[in-house]
């Protein structure tokens, strides 16, 4: 609105040119600005079309143009004495009215028939009077188109008046110090204000989905370890995805899941047990043939992702039967001779008869942790150098494991803190982690209709450097 205060100096200006002209014909000009308008002081019937804002908007600005009517109307009668727009509006009025100056034109009238050289004299003012106000006239209407293309760019729109005049005829002190009033309450802070307008995230990419355990991913290197993967479980990828997974399975690096393919990041770094092979408890696999009944690998209807979380939700049919169970494999992490190997998960679901062993086996050696039914708490293992360490941790809570594999140890931590280490028989081939989740072996055993289920938060593994 800083451009408002420009419009008294134009007036001002405009004021200065009309008063040389013949003072009879200077037009009156009638600038209000407030809200509401009240009825018209005096009945004239305009020379110019008026125009003001729209009444229902906020704020009102009425600009009019018309003869001076030196307190009369219309008529003839005389102009009201009281002032009723005096309490709603705040006015401008340009006039140039001098009662010399019609003295002055009577007394050269009175002289017309004395002197001929008076009356060429008279004529010859007229003439020139005529032009300058014509020109005047012009500027003026130049003037007020200025004005009105000033209050559009202000946002002020302005439609036509139909009748009456918005202000009364302001007496000659008016003239002197021009003003321009605004009452705070014709301009609404909402009508400048935007409306800003807050994008919804999209599924999986907000902040809550990238840390749903409330723990951020780890990234870069650590102090001796340099990361070579990290999967935050960004984007979503449904049951059924994981399927057709039996392809290069003896070489870890190079197998794949074709029905991954839609989901370019997913089919390059993931792989999972086909559906042809059978878990831990109904193999008998390293002699455990107690189980009574196992379980087949079926990452096509166990395995998704979705908000941030990859979801193993492993189940015996309500008709009974095998158990469908999953073992996923990050394909970056596997083949690899020592490393450091991290991961945050929670099981939402704890039917008795599951468990998870998320490992690395080859060779005659295994490293296991973390393991256990999900009924128990969290221990890691490792053979032949047959270390075992316990922790009270809950499957049921977000946890944080890490296993540091060097040539001359292993080292186990829960949630940051060392919980064992182990130096005997330590590994010294190549191994791929993987995460193995199946039947339980030792009891209690799933029911018809049971159903576990692991989430993971993400993983990441380094290499040592």
């Amino acid at each position: 609105m800083k451009y408002l205060l420009f419009i008294p100096l134009l007036l001002s200006f405009f004021a200065t040119q009309t008063t040389a002209v013949h003072a009879s014909d200077t037009p009156t000009i009638f600038f209000c600005v407030g809200n509401n308008p009240q009825p018209p002081c005096a009945t004239v019937a305009p020379s110019q079309p008026q125009t003001t804002t729209n009444p229902s908007t906020t704020g009102s600005v009425t600009i009019s143009t018309q003869p001076s009517v030196s307190g009369t109307t219309a008529s003839g009668g005389a102009s009201p004495t009281t002032d009723p727009c005096q309490t709603s509006l705040s006015s401008v009025t340009i006039q140039s009215a001098s009662s010399s100056a019609k003295k002055t034109k009577k007394n050269q009238k009175k002289q017309n028939n004395k002197e001929n050289e008076n009356d060429n004299k008279q004529d010859h003012n007229k003439i020139h009077y005529a032009g300058k106000r014509g020109l005047v006239q012009q500027l003026f209407q130049l003037l007020l188109q200025l004005i009105l293309k000033l209050l559009e760019l202000l946002g002020i729109h302005i439609t036509p008046i139909t009748t009456g005049n918005p202000c009364p005829t302001p007496t000659q002190s008016s003239i002197v110090s021009p003003t321009v009033s605004i009452s705070p309450s014709t301009i609404s802070p909402s009508s400048t204000t935007p409306a800003i307008t807050i994008p919804t995230p999209t599924n999986g990419a907000s902040t809550g989905n990238k840390n749903p355990s409330g723990q951020p991913m780890p990234i870069g290197n650590v102090p001796g370890w340099k990361q070579i993967f990290a999967d935050d479980f960004i984007g979503t990828v449904p049951v059924g995805a994981f399927s057709d997974c039996d392809h290069n399975a003896n070489s870890p690096k190079t197998s794949y899941c074709n029905g991954l393919k839609p989901y370019a990041d997913y089919f390059k770094n993931w792989w999972a047990y086909p559906n042809t092979w059978k878990d831990t408890a109904k193999s008998g696999a390293d002699g455990n043939t107690g189980a009574p009944f196992g379980g087949m690998y079926h990452p096509e209807d166990t395995v998704s992702v979705n908000n941030g979380v990859m979801h193993i939700r492993m189940y015996r049919p309500s008709s009974g039967g095998d158990n469908h169970a999953a073992t996923v494999v990050p394909k970056l992490c596997a083949s690899q001779k020592y490393g450091r190997y991290v991961e945050r998960f929670k099981v939402v679901k704890a039917d008795p008869g599951y468990k998870s062993a998320h490992l690395f086996y080859d060779g005659g050696f295994e490293i296991d942790y973390p393991e256990n039914d999900y009924g128990t708490s969290i221990s890691a293992y490792t053979h032949p150098g047959e270390a075992n360490f316990s922790t009270n941790a809950k499957w049921t809570d977000w946890h944080t494991t890490a296993i540091e594999w060097t040539s001359g140890s292993v080292k186990f931590y829960m949630d940051g803190s060392l919980i064992g280490t182990t130096t005997n028989k330590v590994p010294n081939i190549p191994m791929t982690w993987i995460l193995q989740n199946e039947s339980s072996i030792l009891g209690p055993y799933a029911k018809p209709g049971a159903v576990a289920q692991l989430d993971i938060d993400w993983v990441a593994c380094y290499a040592q450097g």
